[in-house]
């Protein structure tokens, strides 16, 4: 609440790295509990243990809104790669 607070009197440029500090670990905490130390170039980064991706898919979670409901193939397009996978096996053999 205090920071919704900061953010709308303007003042929240001096909260913004402890803001996004808490938010970053927040973020992961919601879903795992326990974490790996991932690094890059860019420096470490918290990675947690169920999965499978890197330090750069950590950090492109963090900073982008990506994985969403509008970022999914619709099912029959899915279905229909399944149906020419299938042909192109028939085929091939």
């Amino acid at each position: 609440m205090a920071m919704l607070r900061a953010y709308r009197c303007g003042s929240y440029r001096s909260l913004m790295p402890q803001f996004m500090e808490m938010l970053r670990y927040d973020c992961l905490r919601a879903f795992s509990t326990s974490f790996r130390e991932e690094k890059d170039t860019l420096g470490t980064v918290l990675v947690p243990d169920d999965k499978l991706w890197g330090a750069q898919t950590q950090r492109s979670l963090q900073n982008f809104e990506i994985g969403g409901e509008s970022e999914r193939m619709p099912e029959p397009i899915i279905r229909a790669f399944g149906i020419l996978k299938k042909c192109a096996a028939k085929v091939d053999i």
